[in-house]
């Protein structure tokens, strides 16, 4: 029998054998005769060849025997053709096709992939490091040259340095060990040396060498963030999100009030696919307000000296934010709207907010529009979608309190029970606070997380929203529209540049939108803009003895109008009606007694008015508000201490600059820079006077500005929102050296304040609030008058430094909006460079979506037209430069996606802290899977992506919804996971599905 049956016959055993023993004796075995050549004998088509075997004895043989080959008939000359190895008659599997595996790079086996050599692995910004002046071709590659062998020297470490290394890390070990006040640089120091693994551990043991010391330093320092946050990385790294949150628990039992130990334990079971449920989530929410409102007065909590002294209502606002955003990514909107009742009652006494209950008739039109859609006749996930986001639209508000009823008698009436939120089932979720000077922080929270668009600085965006990277920031598109409301400049004849930038934007809010929404294409939106606008002008309630903090709602309800004015426009739904009702509005509000002598809020309301017009109109109707304001203060003695009538007197200047009348213009900016009121009487020798004003201005301006800046370093909240002086008089100044053709100037004195009076220092523990505003205004003034009209620009000398103004400001304020939307407009530079240093700001979302708006607006798609004067060769190359142009649009957006991701090998250091801050935000991963789920796209990939997201973002109902309309196959399975995790589901599926069948028989 032969060794392997399956290979040959076991009748052949006892002649192999034989022959065997016959070629041991003979001296062939010197020989190798398997590379002899044989020739193979050809079977012809009339005669087909004898089927020949060859069994595992074969092997020792090169060619078959003499015999066999007798056997073989001469082969036709004629038609012969090579013989086939196997053929069907085989008693064994025979593989007679090719392998498909290998013919894609996702089913090649790892250790087969093929390796290529990567010259430059990505493009970057070099910043003139690399490229030599010259433009001689040898000199740059030689400049090239040397760099790259010079990094490449750089990172080979030589025996001798990892010596040093390690020598370093003893060193250290020995400090820290027996020192008890070793500094936080060296333990941050050792736990850099020890994740390099120079002793080449195991993952494990690596992280848990590195938990060791990390833990012997939190016992020295406990209160140090970057010490806590290297702790909860490692932790996360090394193990199980349960096991994490018990190494957390432990921890804050001896610092039981910080926030980044909340959040990271939060997150251990928010943050954690196997984990998240909107139950556990909230108790975790629960047990830290407790503990933040009980503080050490709680029985059994030992409390310190450090601990008594902390200020737990910063942290209790901080984790009230992040509730309060769960609750609406989680869609459980009653819940959120009926907390952010609860907690500004709470802290607002004898106010109530009704604006946060449910109406009956702003519900009326809901069952017209399920009709339509369950009469559609469309699939049941497609109906299932738009039946739950017109519900959302509509039911995102609780019922009014009432008496606690059963369950069975709510469903009889036909009423939702989700919709009964009752203060008993919320109210751990929130206390009332310790200081009545933090009711302005609750409130501007309460405002932003309705989406109202108004954070527009860096400075007041670290205030309102800060720790991105641990818990994620705002997922609501709305936030883009900031700067709609509150223009960088009026002297511009555009807000921000092109209009296609707008367009862009706009397209791009609709596609991200969720609903409920103020956006005007959503449905309900009426309903939504109504709830904010009465929100605002509640919350001014809540100050009638504070005049500052009440005029700051009353301006964003202004600036909340404009906003909605310009998507109006933008829209294509701008209609004379709607302006009539917003002036209505506006002038029943100044109607008031309370806001009838504000010269501000009638500034506030020529500014709609301003937005009504094109920017060529003639707007005479603006500037007679402005006139009626000089006049009613001209005779006056209007204290102009505060400069509010200085701020409306600089928009009215700005204004008639936009229009080119320039010697008016000049006129007003001269009495703002002599600190004195303006009129309306025009004079002759206005450049003389201007050049007076510059002179005899510029002490007023060195005194209000040291002023501002001998303030203490720590900001109020309500200075972000308040008219500064020094501001207004520095603004006038430079405004009247640039229309006097003096444009160096006023560079030179903003440089001068920059680099000497607001010189940063770096080494500062704990940065100055008031140095960075007034430097951020001082960067935003930059920009403005680097975009004046042309005219002026003849002698200007900022014309050419757009570019490096942009590049600077970004670096120290990544969040401002005009500086990241016009580093995107640059539509002249190059496109790896504008990604490049948007990625670099690391200002999470935002800088992104000015990514996605650029890429849209750089590939302009004009329609194709259809006329007489078109051949059809015309309309045809049209449309495939169309197809091209959208194409490469897709291209850049997705290898930017692909950049940031894990799986990008060559991903670059701040590529990956990027994504830190990115992953755990779910808008960021619905663009991705937005571009991913078009005609070009497999649903492999989609699917892929809708996998990693989830796993980041599971607690986000957007993703689900996004998940069911491009990976529809997986619909049933998004419904079960999302009932799983506690997501609020408005319409069920049976329902809908009993629904749907109802109307079918009806019709029928």
């Amino acid at each position: 029998m032969s060794l392997f049956p399956a290979y040959g016959n076991a009748d052949k055993k006892d002649v192999v054998s034989s022959e065997r023993k016959k070629e041991s004796g003979s001296e062939d075995w010197k020989t190798n005769q398997s590379y002899d050549k044989a020739q193979l004998p050809t079977t012809s088509a009339a005669a087909p060849a004898k089927e020949i075997h060859y069994s595992d004895s074969d092997s020792y043989d090169s060619s078959p025997s003499d015999a066999e080959i007798q056997d073989v008939e001469t082969p036709n000359p004629v038609a012969t053709w090579p013989r086939l190895e196997f053929d069907g008659k085989d008693e064994f599997f025979v593989d007679k096709k090719w392998n498909n595996i290998y013919r894609e790079w996702e089913t090649i086996p790892r250790l087969s992939h093929p390796i290529y050599k990567v010259t430059r692995r990505q493009l970057r910004n070099v910043g003139g490091e690399w490229y030599a002046r010259s433009r001689r071709r040898s000199k740059q590659n030689k400049t090239l040259s040397s760099k790259r062998s010079s990094q490449s020297l750089k990172a080979s470490i030589s025996d001798k340095e990892i010596d040093e290394t390690h020598m370093k890390m003893r060193d250290l070990i020995t400090l820290v060990t027996t020192d008890d006040k070793a500094p936080v640089d060296s333990w941050l120091e050792l736990n850099k040396l020890l994740d390099m693994n120079l002793e080449r551990l195991t993952h494990f043991a690596k992280s848990e060498r590195q938990m060791h010391y990390l833990e012997m330093a939190l016992q020295a320092h406990g209160d140090n963030e970057q010490l806590l946050q290297c702790y909860i990385n490692t932790a996360n790294v090394t193990y199980p999100a349960s096991q994490v949150a018990t190494l957390i628990e432990r921890m804050l039992e001896t610092n039981p009030f910080n926030y980044s130990l909340w959040t990271a334990l939060i997150m251990a079971t928010q943050g954690t696919m196997a984990r998240c449920n909107v139950p556990d989530v909230l108790k975790i929410y629960e047990r830290s307000m407790q503990r933040m409102h009980l503080g050490h007065s709680e029985r059994g909590f030992k409390a310190t000296k450090s601990i008594d002294s902390v200020d737990t209502d910063d942290r209790m606002l901080k984790l009230f934010h992040n509730c309060v955003l769960f609750l609406r990514q989680a869609s459980h909107w009653n819940q959120m709207f009926a907390l952010l009742k609860l907690a500004l009652e709470l802290n607002v006494p004898g106010l109530q907010f009704e604006c946060f209950e449910a109406c009956a008739a702003d519900e009326e039109t809901l069952d017209q529009y399920e009709e339509l859609v369950l009469k559609s006749g469309l699939p049941m996930p497609q109906i299932w979608t738009r039946i739950e986001r017109l519900r959302q639209s509509y039911h995102f508000l609780p019922y009014p309190q009432m008496q606690i009823m059963p369950e069975e008698d709510l469903y009889r009436a036909g009423l939702d029970a989700q919709r009964y939120v009752y203060n008993s089932d919320i109210c751990q979720l929130m206390y009332p606070l310790k200081s009545e000077s933090n009711r302005l922080h609750l409130l501007l929270l309460a405002v932003q997380l309705v989406k109202m668009p108004f954070i527009h600085c860096n400075g007041l965006a670290q205030r309102l929203c800060a720790k991105i990277d641990q818990i994620g920031e705002s997922d609501a598109i709305e936030m883009l529209l900031a700067g709609m409301g509150d223009r960088l400049s009026y002297a511009l004849t555009r807000p921000f540049g092109k209009e296609d930038y707008d367009i862009a934007q706009i397209e791009l809010a609709k596609v991200m939108c969720v609903t409920p929404s103020f956006m005007p294409h959503t449905i309900g939106h009426e309903f939504y803009a109504k709830m904010v606008s009465n929100l605002l002008l509640k919350s001014a309630e809540a100050f009638p003895a504070d005049e500052e903090k009440r005029r700051i709602f009353i301006i964003l309800w202004f600036r909340f109008e404009r906003v909605r004015l310009s998507l109006q426009k933008l829209s294509n739904k701008f209609m004379v009606k709607y302006i009539k009702l917003a002036g209505r509005r506006m002038r029943h509000l100044l109607s008031q007694d309370t806001n009838r002598e504000s010269a501000r809020f009638y500034a506030e309301m020529a500014m709609f008015e301003f937005e009504t017009f094109a920017p060529q109109e003639d707007i005479e109707s603006v500037f007679r508000i402005f006139r009626s304001i000089i006049s009613s203060h001209a005779d006056s003695h209007t204290d102009m201490e505060k400069g509010d009538l200085l701020y409306v007197y600089m928009i009215y200047a700005e204004m008639l600059i936009s229009r080119n009348q320039y010697d008016q213009a000049l006129q007003i900016l001269t009495c703002i820079a002599l600190e004195r009121h303006a009129t309306t009487n025009s004079t002759t020798n206005v450049e003389m006077e201007s050049n007076l004003a510059l002179t005899e201005g510029e002490s007023l301006v060195k005194m209000e500005f040291q002023k501002f800046l001998d303030q203490p370093k720590e900001m109020k909240l309500e200075e972000y929102f308040v008219s500064h002086k020094w501001l207004i008089l520095l603004r006038a100044r430079c405004l009247l050296f640039h229309l006097l053709d003096k444009a160096n100037e006023a560079g030179k004195l903003l440089q001068k304040l920059l680099r000497s009076h607001l010189k940063l220092d770096h080494f500062q523990q704990y940065p100055h609030e008031r140095k960075n505003y007034m430097r951020e205004r001082i960067q935003e003034l930059r920009l403005t008058l680097s975009q004046l009209p042309h005219k002026m620009t003849t002698s200007y000398g900022l014309g050419g430094q757009l570019v490096p103004i942009l590049e600077e400001a970004l670096s120290e304020f990544p969040r401002n909006h005009y500086f990241l939307r016009e580093w995107a407009n640059l539509s002249t530079l190059p496109w790896f460079r504008l990604r490049s240093v948007l990625i670099r700001t690391r200002s999470g979302i935002l800088s992104l979506l000015h990514v996605l708006t650029a890429a849209q607006c750089r590939l302009v798609i004009s329609p194709v037209i259809q006329s007489s004067n078109f051949t059809p060769e015309d309309q045809m190359l049209q449309k495939l430069q169309n197809e091209y142009y959208e194409s490469v649009c897709r291209q850049r957006i997705l290898n930017m996606f692909e950049a940031l991701l894990p799986s990008n090998p060559h991903r670059s250091d701040n590529q990956a802290k990027q994504y830190e801050i990115l992953r755990r935000n779910s808008l960021f991963w619905r663009c991705y899977l937005q571009i991913l789920s078009d005609k070009l796209t497999s649903f492999a990939s989609s699917h892929k992506c809708l996998l990693t997201a989830l796993d980041e973002c599971p607690w986000d109902k957007a993703l689900y919804m996004d998940g069911a309309v491009c990976v529809p196959q997986e619909f049933d399975h998004l419904q079960d996971v999302m009932t799983e995790k506690g997501l609020r589901i408005y319409a069920l599926p049976d329902e809908i599905d009993v629904l749907r069948t109802a109307v079918q028989n009806y019709r029928n």
